[in-house]
C-alpha cells in the first residue's frame, strides 16, 4: 500500500525526479500539474545514507533560509 511505503520511508520531504528539459516552460507545466506525469518519478529512503542525508532531512533548508535573489533567473510569465 502507497502510505506504508511512504510511512516506511520516513521522510520529512517528497524528493521528485522529472525527465524534462531545463527551461522554464517545462519548470512552469511542472509546478502548474500539467507536465506528463510518466516522466515524474517519486524517490523515496528506504535505509539511512550520510551521502543523501541533506536531499531527504533537510540540510538544503540552509538555502531557503539564505536565499541569493540576486542570482535567481525566472521566466517573465511565470507564476513562481
Amino acid at each position: 500500500m502507497k502510505n506504508d511505503v511512504l510511512e516506511i520511508s520516513d521522510t520529512k520531504y517528497q524528493v521528485f525526479r522529472v525527465e524534462a528539459s531545463s527551461n522554464s516552460l517545462t519548470t512552469d507545466e511542472i509546478l502548474s500539474g500539467e507536465f506528463a506525469k510518466d516522466k515524474i518519478w517519486l524517490i523515496l529512503k528506504m535505509k539511512d545514507n550520510e551521502k543523501y542525508k541533506s536531499i531527504f532531512e533537510g540540510g538544503i533548508k540552509r538555502n531557503e533560509e539564505n536565499p541569493d535573489y540576486d542570482n535567481v533567473n525566472t521566466s517573465e510569465n511565470s507564476t513562481y
